[in-house]
């Protein structure tokens, strides 16, 4: 239907009630898409019905009119891809696109260095805007589809039909590069994507976050962060900038990456797949709620203490919406180092809130009065109600909430551990 809305620019509205009489003449659903063959049968009755077909061929008053309507179709075609092209072009939406934006065009369409240079400066002179030095020059959308029409005019009118098909191949392969960005850009995307404060750094939580749609193996995903933390930092509670981020994927990734700087086709498909869904996730996770469960291997004698620790953070970090904790009644769950024998869940609002609670001085605090009390376990989950958002830590007491991969595990597990092996505990209600 999109075809002959398009067709009914150059061609009438009478095209639309085609539409509708190819449906009804072979009584098929007025949304279903229709072939070909159907096409075909129905213009032929039409038309000899009203005298424009002698035999096999248009009576000549009718051909003329056919002539011109291929001719106005195929305009409309290679307006639409400029316009594709453009909008390819327009990195940040804005209406318009800039010199370095039109030289990414061009390298996708093959012409590098000096040639590239000479397309851009053609462009203004074409256009009116005589100096291609100033960088602050912009080109809307209506003035580079003037440009490339002007171009393609120029390319009939000496090659014909031949210019046509030649013109539609050679956009038609530049969408397909200007789709598959440059590595360096699409590692880029995956930064942005997690960094959510738009600070210039992630935190272990949001690297971890990006693991998640790739791998579930979080001693995967605590050796590919510690490769990223610049040497000698303490992984947990480190910060990593665009460019280690980047310069690590790059790095890691050099076998993937063709003589274009464009990770290879196939290859760069599958990660915008994996970019789209960690997109959809962390959206996901910021509508919220987020459950912050903390399971820990506590002495018998210090559990009580614990708890009561744990509890107050609900009085002094206004972030915390719920808490509940509990004490697991057969601690068949069993971490790296030992057993889980106690529970504690602590409900936010949403990821902004989280992570507000995180470098929370008052949990800080709590952080430190606790380390002294545990023996070798701790294990944290961050997780959506229905979806897990990440799996954080298995790691030694003694250094803190040290997070770890979250892929894809199910949240049923957590349900289980917590609900069928936990007891209320201090006011807490079931966990």
């Amino acid at each position: 239907k999109d075809e002959f809305l398009r067709a009914a620019v150059a061609l009438g509205e009478k095209v639309l009630s085609d539409w509708k009489e190819i449906h009804n003449e072979f009584g098929s659903d007025p949304d279903s898409l229709v072939t070909r063959a159907q096409c075909i049968r129905h213009w032929t009755k039409k038309l000899a019905g009203c005298g424009a077909l002698v035999g096999q061929r248009f009576e000549r008053k009718y051909e003329t009119f056919v002539v011109d309507s291929l001719s106005r179709l195929k305009e409309i075609e290679a307006v639409r891809l400029a316009e594709r092209l453009f909008d390819a072009l327009d990195r940040n939406h804005d209406g318009f696109v800039e010199k370095r934006e039109v030289l990414r065009a061009a390298d996708a369409l093959g012409d590098a260095g000096d040639n590239a240079e000479k397309r851009w400066t053609e462009m203004l002179h074409t256009l009116g805007k005589n100096d291609p030095e100033d960088y602050r020059i912009r080109v809307t959308k209506p003035e580079y589809v003037k440009y490339w029409m002007l171009h393609f005019h120029e390319e009939m009118k000496i090659r014909g039909e031949e210019a046509r098909k030649a013109y539609i191949a050679y956009i038609l392969n530049a969408l397909e590069h200007l789709k598959t960005l440059k590595a360096r850009e699409l590692c880029e995307a995956f930064f942005k994507a997690v960094d959510t404060n738009n600070d210039g750094k992630i935190g272990q939580w949001d690297a971890m976050m990006c693991h998640s749609v790739f791998n579930t193996d979080p001693v995967e995903g605590l050796r590919i962060w510690k490769g990223m933390v610049p040497h000698g930092v303490d992984p947990v509670g480190a910060l990593v900038s665009l460019n280690e981020y980047v310069g690590y994927w790059m790095r890691e990734l050099e076998s993937e990456i063709g003589t274009n700087d464009h990770f290879h086709p196939h290859f760069a498909r599958s990660l915008q797949v994996r970019l789209a869904q960690l997109n959809a996730k962390i959206a996901g996770v910021q509508r919220g709620p987020i459950r912050h469960l903390v399971l820990f291997d506590l002495p018998t004698d210090s559990e009580k203490e614990i708890s009561k620790e744990f509890r107050h953070l609900r009085g002094k970090i206004s972030n915390i919406v719920e808490f509940q904790d509990g004490s697991i009644q057969q601690p068949m769950m069993k971490a790296q180092q030992g057993k889980l024998t106690n529970a504690f869940l602590v409900t936010f609002k949403n990821k902004d809130s989280r992570d507000a609670y995180l470098p929370h001085p008052e949990h800080k605090k709590f952080v430190e009065k606790v380390k002294p009390f545990l023996t070798q376990s701790l294990t944290v989950f961050d997780y959506v109600p229905s979806t897990l958002a990440s799996i954080v830590s298995v790691g030694n007491g003694g250094g803190g909430e040290e997070k770890s991969d979250g892929a894809k595990g199910p949240e049923k597990g957590c349900e289980s551990s917590t609900s069928k092996e936990t007891t209320a505990k201090g006011g807490g209600g079931g966990a």
